[in-house]
Formats: structure tokens, sequence, C-alpha cells
């Protein structure tokens, strides 16, 4: 092989990696976007689900760039050929997502501050589950006991017509006019 041959091949591997590295970061965006995936796997904790990903499926990129940072190029970049037209360099697309986009302010929030904010969610969604449940339930017995009402008023109706009807068959046997 020449060394012209050589740098052909070598500019199509090029292309091909960044090509599959489009695809896992586009993957790993999907992912995170999933909130059926992460409460399954993760108790619904996005960070819990990233740091994963991060672990598993990009220790050969987050030497480098973090998982955070491909997904910001991603939101920023969602198309290929944006990734194609930088010659699929992750410094040269950060770069220009820092230089389109303003300078966010930070608020810094302590760890325990976050988890304890967590927990009352969680806290708080279950409890709406359960009383949602609750409700449901109660429904249900309100339906049963209309139900049975109208049965009972019903079955009432017919006792007080024979009643009735045994009142008068009374009266005429014994000739009592009125027994009631």
């Amino acid at each position: 092989m020449n060394a012209s041959e050589m740098l052909t091949k070598l500019k199509a591997l090029v292309g091909e990696v960044g090509k599959v590295h489009f695809e896992r970061v586009a993957l790993a965006y999907k992912l995170l976007g999933n909130k059926e995936w992460i409460e399954s796997e993760f108790n619904g904790d996005d960070w819990k689900a990233a740091e994963f990903l991060e672990e598993e499926c990009f220790g050969d990129l987050c030497g480098a760039m973090s998982l955070w940072d491909l997904l910001k190029i991603r939101q920023h970049f969602p198309k290929e050929a944006d990734w194609a037209r930088c010659k699929w360099n992750l410094a040269k697309l950060m770069a220009e997502c820092k230089t389109d986009t303003p300078k966010v302010t930070r608020t810094a929030i302590k760890k325990a501050d976050y988890e304890a904010v967590q927990q009352q969610a969680a806290e708080s969604a279950a409890m709406l589950k359960k009383e949602r449940r609750e409700s449901a339930s109660k429904d249900e017995r309100i339906a049963k006991l209309e139900k049975d009402c109208t049965r009972l008023n019903r079955e009432n109706a017919v006792l007080r017509g024979r009643i009735e009807e045994l009142e008068r068959l009374l009266g005429k046997k014994f000739g009592m006019a009125g027994v009631a």
C-alpha cells in the first residue's frame, strides 16, 4: 500500500468513525430523553443514567470531553451534515457551541438539597398515585352503592305494592274498609 492509498484509507476511516460518534451521541441523547427508561432503570435519576452511559458507552471519548459536552454538541448540531462540515472535530463543534450560546450563570446547590427535593418530589408522586388509586376505589364503591340503592328502592316498591294488595284482600275478607 503506497502513501496515497494509506492517506485515502485514513480519511475514509475518519468519516466512518465520525458517523459512529454522531450516531452514539444521538442514541444517548434519545435515551436520556426517554423518561420511562430512566424511571425503570435508574428510579428516575437523570444524573445516574448519564453517569451510566458515560462509563459504559463513552469511555473512549469522555477522557477528552464529558458526555454532557457531547450532548450539548448534539443539541446544538442535531444534523449529521453539521458534524461532517466540521470534519467530525468534536473540539471544533464544541467551540462553535460556545460562541453561539450566551454565557449561562450557574446556580450552585448542595447535593443534599438536590436529593431532598428529589425525595420530596418522589414522595409527592407516590402520594398522588395512592390518592388516585383510593379515589378510583371510592368511585367504584359509590357506583356499587348507587346500584344497590336503586335495586333496593325497586324491591321496596314491589313489597309496598304487595302489602297494599294484602291489606286490600284482608279488608274484603273481613269486611273492613280501609284497613291500614
